[in-house]
């Protein structure tokens, strides 16, 4: 399943890099986004080979678009002289979900024994409470998983495009 999605992946970031000069990053790089988010929601329900394959090759593509893309609109930002930094808090952000994700992944999968219940956590089971407004007597840190927070990170790109261009179409 790996080498199949690192086939999408490398297919994802030539297409998807192709595609971008001529549309746009942001434009590309959304509804990417938005596919890769459902694709966390939909493979824990994936029973047989042929559909994690395809979901596996999807997958790929998405996340290697948006991992291709990525500094594309970091950079268009601001200055050029800026564009390091950036591109550095950026990164710094994703660091902390890469960081923490697997090992939480892993602890899950131990627990379990498989994957499923990695998945529902990845996309549905704490989805809810990451999004839901409620109020306890003691304030925590209810953790996002991927989906909800791939789901964020696609508003917060739509937003950013109108911030640039003052409308939601054209190149970006």
């Amino acid at each position: 399943m790996l080498a199949i999605a690192n086939a999408g992946s490398g297919f994802g970031r030539i297409s998807s890099g192709i595609l971008a000069d001529r549309v746009g990053a942001l434009t590309v790089v959304a509804p990417l986004t938005l596919l890769c988010a459902i694709m966390t929601y939909i493979w824990p329900f994936a029973t047989t080979k042929a559909s994690l394959i395809a979901i596996g090759i999807i997958y790929g593509f998405c996340s290697g678009a948006y991992v291709s893309l990525l500094p594309v609109p970091l950079v268009m930002m601001g200055d050029m002289h800026d564009a390091g930094r950036r591109i550095g808090m950026a990164l710094t952000c994703i660091a902390l979900g890469a960081i923490a994700g697997p090992p939480i992944s892993g602890a899950i999968a131990d627990a379990t024994g498989g994957f499923k219940a990695v998945g529902y956590y990845a996309g549905i089971v704490l989805g809810y409470p990451s999004v839901s407004c409620r109020r306890t007597k003691s304030p925590s840190l209810i953790p996002f998983p991927s989906g909800s927070c791939i789901l964020i990170a696609v508003v917060f790109i739509y937003l950013t495009k109108y911030l640039m261009i003052g409308s939601l179409r054209g190149k970006c």
